[in-house]
């Protein structure tokens, strides 16, 4: 008889340790963590948009730029006064640079006038919030006033000219009226309001930068919106009307005089007039349009003021001078004849002949003479030689700007003016210019080189090309 089976023994082992039953919970907390800050900094930042009125606006409403959706409405909320609707803003991240000064928000929402019609596409879609960009390097800012309308369509160039008319009255102006000159539209009006002490109305007026130098010291401003009538027994029923939509909205036109006054700075003020200058048909003043091509040639750097005196006469003598400009050549300077040349029958011991600051001998025998111009050598000239490579000879008819080294801005002769001639390119007989501009260098906005010398003789006015002789 066997005995018992023997039972296995049991083998004992210390037991392991427990993870943290923490750890779990604090990794997931980490990672919940991580993915709301990932997210607050890839939705940009938000902005507030103070508003009279919320017009419907509801949450999720988008915030579109040129209209692409660049953020969304996230919260509205009435202001603890409750006098304004917040609208608080989130903006994707590329559009982070609308957070600056001058950037201006609207609500787009249907608005008709008698000459437009915007927000069309909010009656069967939702009404949403439209913004324009201040400047990019403005400060960053992020509470704004929303417009009651939307802003004019005009885009706003630093290069352009803000003005400020005043007036008795706003008659019919309001903001978007065009600005024109000669009938073209060069800007517009930006917004109309009462001066300070409510003794006239002001009106901040645009141009544009192509047309900015049309505007001078002593321009003449005035309303042409409305309607005029009038009633002439010779004449009859007269009825003059600018434009219909300067009927509904108005308009402002401008002229300058013949003899155009300075340049004038932004913040310029200027008075509004009923109706044009009663000389304003008989005003043709030559100024810049657009880009001035060859200006940055520095072209005064070449000329140089010339006075010719001498005593006229044989048996009474009396004093007589002649000033202008001349333009410095390798060789000497060249310029209008009647200043580098003396009279025929002038006596040498009473003359004088003054070039930028230098004597020269006004009896000397001139180097070249040519439809009106003469070259007189020098040892060294009196300002910088004219480069032959800026230079184009025998060019046809063209556009042209004149520059004297005393005025700060071109004179600007259309090609339309000038006739071709034995002698040069003669201008139109109405084209009035002063003698100042005598001996002017005139660069062709064609060639993009320097074409001739305008001469102001009692003729008339012509421009008389370079010749390669002179060289």
């Amino acid at each position: 008889m066997t005995g018992p089976a023997e039972l296995p023994a049991a083998r004992v082992e210390p037991a392991r340790p427990r993870r943290a039953p923490w750890l779990l919970p604090l990794v997931a907390i980490a990672f919940a963590v991580y993915l709301a800050v990932d997210a607050w900094v890839a939705a940009g930042p938000r902005v507030t948009v103070y508003a009279d009125q919320g017009h419907g606006l509801g949450i999720g409403d988008p915030l579109r730029y040129r209209g692409v959706d660049v953020g969304s409405l996230r919260a509205i909320e009435l202001t603890e006064d409750l006098e304004l609707v917040a609208l608080v803003v989130q903006l994707q991240p590329e559009a982070a640079n609308l957070c600056r000064e001058g950037s201006e928000f609207w609500i787009v929402r249907p608005q008709m006038a008698v000459d437009s019609v915007q927000g069309l596409e909010t009656i069967v879609g939702a009404r949403y919030l439209s913004v324009r960009p201040g400047g990019i390097d403005g400060p960053r800012r992020y509470e704004f006033t929303a417009l009651e309308e939307a802003p004019v369509p005009e885009v706003i160039d630093a290069d352009g000219l803000e003005l400020r008319l005043e007036a008795p009255s706003r008659a019919n102006l309001a903001s978007g009226a065009q600005v024109t000159y000669r009938g073209v539209v060069v800007g517009s009006v930006l917004r109309t309001r009462l001066a300070s002490d409510a003794g006239s109305v002001e009106i901040d007026a645009y141009v544009r930068p192509a047309y900015r130098e049309l505007v001078r010291s002593n321009t003449w401003f005035w309303n042409t919106g409305g309607l005029e009538v009038s009633l002439a027994l010779a004449e009859g029923l007269s009825i003059e009307l600018d434009s219909l939509r300067s009927l509904v909205v108005g308009g402002i036109a401008f002229a300058t005089p013949t003899e155009a006054g300075d340049p004038v700075a932004d913040g310029t003020v200027f008075f509004l007039h009923e109706g044009p200058h009663e000389d304003v048909r008989e005003w043709r003043p030559a100024l810049l349009v657009g880009d001035a091509p060859g200006a940055e040639l520095r072209p005064e750097r070449h000329l140089s003021r010339a006075r010719l005196a001498y005593a006229a006469g044989r048996l009474f003598r009396r004093g007589s001078e002649r000033v202008g400009w001349v333009v410095s050549l390798p060789r000497g300077v060249l310029g209008p004849a009647d200043l580098l040349e003396l009279p025929e029958g002038t006596s040498l011991d009473d003359a004088s002949l003054v070039v930028g600051g230098l004597d020269l001998d006004p009896g000397a025998e001139v180097a070249w003479l040519g439809q009106g111009l003469a070259l007189r050598r020098t040892i060294e000239p009196p300002a910088e030689a004219l480069d032959p490579a800026f230079v184009r000879f025998g060019p046809e008819v063209q556009d042209c700007l004149a520059f004297v080294a005393e005025r700060p801005a071109p004179l600007s002769i259309s090609r339309t003016r000038l006739t071709a001639s034995a002698e040069g390119w003669r201008l139109d007989p109405d084209f009035e210019l002063d003698a100042a501009w005598h001996g002017a260098l005139v660069h062709g906005s064609a060639d993009e080189r320097y074409v001739g010398i305008l001469l102001v003789e009692e003729g008339g006015v012509r421009v008389a090309p370079f010749q390669a002789e002179a060289w």
